[in-house]
């Protein structure tokens, strides 16, 4: 953890544990997030300060992780199918004082592919409101608040999508169909976000009690003041960040995104595809032939380092080392709720797996090259060859 002053404390772990996350803290300081045994089992975590040294409460039944922490010392996490946090699996609230109750679906149990009914539970404010995503009962993924009256919860509908933050007055921030805009819920009311130029897909993760956004996209992070009718963009983080020129004045990065057909991909059943990305930072090549520093979808890869890590080329040009979790798992790409994993066997031909809790799937041969992608079990699913 790091503290306003710039100090940075490890937080504790599983005496012989193979790693941890933390995902979540609030305004007293308490941390959420989770911790992984010898044997590669997760566990749901928090950690408070008390007299001076942290402590750690492992969760040993409900949720296994902690995503979400509210100034009340209430959390939210999940659990995903069969017991491994790497798809929308059960989404669970738990009270300060340790009370674990599981959310509701919205009618999704029995849907191919799923064990549960593919619920989770990403963020929560001080009024135990809560957003998340669950499939319905075409098995089609939502975008969830979720409110509670007394000892009753209520799981309402806001339409296609995945909700991701919630602020103190209930407005939800996430990401829309098939996770390729931002956009925010207000009642059931869903307004797209207007990304950065270039934008192709991305995520809203954040909102403050003003309307203040933040996110990713296929080319870095950004941040929205003001996230109403008449906002405007502005640099949280210029390191990482766009503004609509395409050139970042922090790093002398430029990024220009390109969409190769005239009309909305998923027309022609390519989703993002069939966009390229220019990131002058990157100096590999395109699978597709292009010039160095242009990108596709397609060129997506994962590759396996000695030192452990793995290294993930995103479809923006940009690289990122993933550290491991356990023996055959991965932390997932910035921005993204999931994890990466490796079939040891290397069969079934997706040997790398990359799965987000919202359903967003990823596959990857033994030599690491993107060979599928789909999103969710109603949206675009895409089969590569090479």
């Amino acid at each position: 953890m790091w503290s306003a002053a710039g100090a940075v404390t490890l937080l504790p772990g599983l005496a012989g544990g193979i790693g941890g996350s933390a995902n979540a803290i609030n305004a007293a300081g308490e941390v959420g997030g989770q911790v992984i045994d010898s044997s590669g089992t997760p566990f749901g975590a928090l950690w408070n300060l008390v007299g001076g040294t942290w402590t750690l409460t492992k969760i040993t039944s409900g949720m296994t992780d902690v995503q979400s922490v509210a100034d009340n010392g209430d959390a939210v996490g999940n659990v995903g199918d069969n017991g491994k946090q790497t798809v929308a699996g059960q989404a669970w609230f738990r009270t300060a004082a340790g009370v674990q109750t599981h959310l509701p679906d919205l009618g999704g149990s029995g849907c191919p592919g799923f064990a549960t009914s593919g619920e989770a539970a990403n963020g929560i404010n001080s009024a135990d409101q809560v957003a998340g995503s669950a499939l319905n009962a075409a098995c089609a993924l939502r975008a969830v608040r979720w409110t509670k009256s007394g000892s009753t919860w209520t799981a309402t509908d806001l339409g296609a999508g995945q909700g991701y933050g919630i602020n103190t007055g209930g407005t939800v921030v996430g990401a829309g169909t098939g996770g390729l805009g931002s956009d925010i819920w207000t009642g059931t009311t869903q307004t797209p976000v207007d990304e950065p130029a270039g934008a192709t897909y991305g995520q809203g993760l954040a909102i403050n009690t003003a309307g203040d956004v933040t996110g990713t996209w296929n080319a870095g992070s950004y941040v929205y003041s003001g996230n109403i009718p008449g906002h405007s963009f502005g640099l949280g983080a210029p390191w990482v960040g766009q503004s609509s020129d395409p050139v970042n004045t922090f790093t002398g990065n430029a990024v220009h995104a390109k969409s190769l057909l005239p009309y909305p991909s998923f027309i022609y059943g390519l989703g993002p595809a069939a966009t390229i990305t220019y990131n002058s930072m990157d100096t590999l090549t395109s699978t597709l032939g292009l010039g160095q520093g242009w990108t596709s979808m397609l060129d997506t890869s994962l590759t396996a380092s000695v030192n452990g890590t793995v290294l993930y080329r995103g479809p923006g040009g940009n690289h990122q080392a993933l550290t491991p979790t356990s023996a055959y798992a991965w932390s997932p790409p910035e921005g993204t709720l999931g994890s990466v994993e490796k079939d040891p066997s290397g069969s079934p031909a997706h040997t790398w797996v990359l799965q987000t809790t919202g359903g967003e799937r990823w596959e990857f041969d033994a030599a690491g090259k993107l060979t599928r992608m789909c999103q969710g079990l109603a949206g675009w699913a895409n089969q590569t060859d090479w």
